[in-house]
């Protein structure tokens, strides 16, 4: 009789996860492609984060008190002196700086975890 144990490749002390979604925007406006991170605020646990892609995020993030930090960059027009874009951030810092950002969300189990970000460059 063959026997297979341990075929749940996860780690039995990994931390439990759910589903974050939500949409971002800036000046009303979807920000077309950026990133969006949520850290523990009480330091407890990782970091998670998604993609922004045309205003829409969509990740996994473990359960609490979160400070939201979104960025996003876009491209100048310039090059540096390696022939690559030079491409700047343009989320004000308020949302984009960890030490600044003044957005928080609480990630709970048992119920939908969606968050809406209408940011305002001014």
């Amino acid at each position: 009789m063959l026997s297979i144990l341990g075929c749940d490749n996860a780690p039995k002390d990994a931390p439990d996860t759910i589903e974050v979604t939500g949409t971002a925007t800036l000046d009303g406006k979807n920000i077309p492609e950026g990133s969006v991170v949520f850290d523990p605020i009480d330091g407890i646990g990782g970091s998670s984060a998604g993609k922004i892609v045309d205003g829409k995020f969509k990740f996994q993030s473990q359960f609490g008190e979160k400070r939201v930090l979104i960025t996003a960059n876009r491209k100048t027009g310039e090059k540096d002196q390696y022939g690559g874009d030079v491409s700047v951030q343009y989320v004000p810092e308020r949302y984009s700086d960890s030490s600044k950002s003044e957005l928080k969300k609480t990630v709970t189990d048992g119920q939908k975890n969606e968050f809406h970000f209408e940011l305002k460059s001014k």
